[in-house]
């Protein structure tokens, strides 16, 4: 990941549906995605989202403790 490399196990299942997922441009500019009846694309986007939330960020910086005996 730090090299902006994504590096996944082989999954026949999620590159079908990597490869099946469709987009259009709406009038409004935004972007729709769909993919066709029969198929599935929950894995292509939780993927999508754990790429999306590791972008930018910083580890956060450990939390002092204090323990009491």
């Amino acid at each position: 990941m730090q090299s902006g490399k994504l590096f996944y196990p082989y999954d026949e299942e999620l590159l079908n549906e990597i490869t099946v997922e469709r987009y259009e441009l709406m009038k409004s500019g935004q972007i729709q995605f769909s993919h066709p009846d029969g198929t599935h694309d929950d894995r292509l986007w939780a993927l999508a989202l754990a790429v999306y939330a590791t972008r930018g960020v910083k580890p956060p910086r450990p939390v002092p403790t204090t323990r009491t005996f």
